[in-house]
């Protein structure tokens, strides 16, 4: 099952295939209505009184713990750019595209394979259970063991990928939250949106807030921006093409998730845009699976938050 899983991720990756403007137009008019995926029902913003914003948010962080609760596991397939902004030098730009098989489990175990086109070559293979990850990955066109916490920043100079899996961590789980007693005061969202800041589960043993941006019209989470204890910005995460899991993809019912998840690192001027293409919800997963496999003569290096 996880095999036939995996090939069809990276088939779905680096096949290109050739159509006609019939064949396209054909496959436009045969394509199913892709099924509309709110976490709640559409609202409107409060009309200014304690009250009304108070219950207001209360539903909307009841629908974000809901789908906190909903992912335990996933299996995903999907394609990644890694975008370096101008701090970087003449490493700066968008990477090429890779395509990744990710497995999740809660709380916070990881393991990220990520496959080159079109050969379809293993570029990197990381694994992680929260605390400290492992990272065999090309370090200047030689394959290198990277060791150390799992909430450490990634290298992406030139010659580097060197990653952490905390990016794809943030993409993919969702830790409950508790509201904060300061909160925006009423009327002052932006049209159609709703902004709580939330108390988030703890990171290496120290306290993380968030903000949460919710789109009332369209019934979904729209980003969430995470600070460290000092109010640092740790990372800003955007979600869009929310989409229903169907019964068909999933073995524990249906459930709705982001398909296009941006984690935006504004401080170190990165970003990492990642399409899911295949997910499964709540499979079960052997903790063998979270393990990097290290071959012979390969050189660890340590790294430090």
């Amino acid at each position: 099952m996880l095999l036939k899983f995996a090939l069809a991720g990276v088939l779905l990756f680096v096949a290109k295939p050739v159509h006609t403007h019939a064949q396209d137009q054909s496959a436009r008019e045969a394509a199913p209505v892709v099924a509309e995926c709110r976490l709640f029902e559409p609202l409107t913003t409060s009309d200014g009184d304690e009250a009304s914003t108070q219950n207001l948010r209360t539903r909307l962080l009841a629908s974000y713990n809901a789908q906190s609760r909903l992912v335990r596991s996933l299996k995903t397939t999907a394609q990644v750019h890694i975008i370096r902004g101008p701090k970087f030098g003449k490493s700066a730009g968008k990477s090429k595209m890779m395509g990744a098989i990710m497995d999740f489990q809660q709380p916070a175990w990881l393991r990220a394979i990520g496959v080159a086109p079109p050969a379809g070559i293993r570029a990197f293979d990381m694994a992680s259970d929260g605390r400290e990850f492992r990272l065999l990955a090309p370090d200047h066109n030689k394959m290198t063991l990277f060791v150390g916490p799992a909430w450490s920043q990634p290298d992406f100079t030139a010659g580097s990928l060197n990653l952490r899996p905390q990016e794809f961590l943030d993409a993919l789980r969702w830790g409950e939250g508790k509201l904060t007693l300061a909160q925006l005061p009423p009327g002052s969202a932006e049209k159609e949106v709703e902004t709580l800041k939330i108390d988030l589960p703890p990171r290496g043993g120290k306290s993380v807030t968030g903000k949460l941006r919710f789109d009332l019209a369209k019934g979904t989470v729209y980003s969430l921006t995470i600070y460290n204890a000092d109010g640092g910005l740790i990372s800003d995460i955007h979600y869009a093409d929310w989409r229903l899991m169907s019964p068909q993809s999933s073995q524990s019912g249906e459930g709705c998730f982001p398909r296009r998840v941006q984690v935006i690192h504004e401080a170190e001027d990165f970003r990492i845009d990642i399409r899911f293409l295949e997910m499964i919800l709540n499979p079960p997963i052997d903790r063998a699976r979270f393990r990097v496999s290290v071959p012979h003569g390969v050189p660890t290096v340590h790294v430090t938050e």
